[in-house]
């Protein structure tokens, strides 16, 4: 009995393996992507105009309310409607970058909100602009911040990453 599932165990094993591999890749890229997006919806939510807070802000509220499996439906099946079409893995890597961004740029709000207004200011009395102050001042406190919010932001990548299977995409 033991013997049967040692053997089946090991017949398995380059599936699983090859499943891990999408699975660490669905999750690397769409934690990457969802960061560099989370970034230019939290600076456009936090620092940007009327016209792009209210983007950012109906972006974000959008894709929070709705579902993953729901977007990546959207993605997989209904855009190939209005001949936008991708490959399996490509839908699920964009619907996960899509809804992470979402979220990390929520953390990343938090984050930049939490650092000192009296940072800003310091850092213009320097002589830096905006932009310098943001970048140089602002943005590495309110990374180091968020830190703890990413591994969640991991882990859930990491579990919903299965949703993938549901637009064929064989991972673990």
């Amino acid at each position: 009995m033991a013997t049967d599932f040692i053997q089946f165990f090991i017949n398995s094993l380059p599936n699983l393996l090859s499943g891990l591999g999408y699975t660490l890749l669905l999750t690397f890229v769409s934690i990457t992507a969802g960061f560099f997006l989370g970034i230019a919806l939290a600076l456009g939510r936090v620092y940007g105009n009327r016209v792009v807070n209210g983007f950012c802000v109906g972006y974000i509220e959008l894709i929070r309310g709705t579902p993953l499996l729901v977007q990546l439906f959207i993605i997989y099946f209904g855009l190939p409607s209005v001949g936008v079409i991708f490959s399996p893995l490509e839908a699920a890597l964009l619907g996960l970058a899509l809804n992470s961004g979402a979220y990390q740029a929520e953390y990343l709000r938090g984050s930049i909100q939490s650092v000192e207004s009296g940072q800003m200011s310091a850092a213009r009395a320097l002589g830096m602009n905006k932009l310098q102050s943001i970048g140089h001042i602002i943005l590495p406190q309110a990374l180091r911040i968020s830190i703890p919010a990413w591994s969640n932001e991991f882990i859930y990548l990491l579990q919903y990453s299965s949703i993938a299977y549901i637009i064929q995409v064989s991972e673990l």
